[in-house]
């Protein structure tokens, strides 16, 4: 399958329990993530197309900072075939510019191992 990503997906290291930021709803782990967007594992679907205002708790603080915020766009939701997860694939839309160096420290500190459909987050106990 012909892969039109620019940038290699990073998976992540460690539980990011991703949230919306107005309402606080749990949305699901994060899974890995790009300089493009970010792929999540949920045990409910997104709706594509739809931008989404998102926290991302971190398990670590990065220069201070526990959360991290950004809007992205659903631009993709499959459920994986032998379980009740779906996989989301997000690209971001806005993220402020401390969040922005948050992701860069996350991107070039994380493995660039492509573990499997959804990496090291299949299960979803909040």
């Amino acid at each position: 399958m012909w892969n039109k990503r620019k940038h290699e997906r990073r998976n992540s290291i460690g539980v990011f329990k991703v949230y919306d930021r107005y309402n606080n709803t749990f949305l699901g782990k994060l899974d890995n993530l790009s300089p493009e967007g970010l792929m999540i594992c949920a045990e409910r679907p997104l709706s594509r197309d739809q931008i989404y205002h998102l926290r991302i708790d971190l398990p670590n603080p990065i220069s201070n900072r526990k959360k991290i915020f950004l809007d992205a766009e659903c631009r993709w939701c499959r459920r994986h075939d032998q379980d009740k997860v779906f996989g989301i694939g997000l690209k971001f839309i806005n993220i402020p510019e401390g969040d922005a160096h948050a992701v860069e420290y996350l991107l070039s500190s994380w493995s660039q191992n492509n573990s499997g459909v959804f990496g090291n987050n299949l299960l979803l106990d909040k």
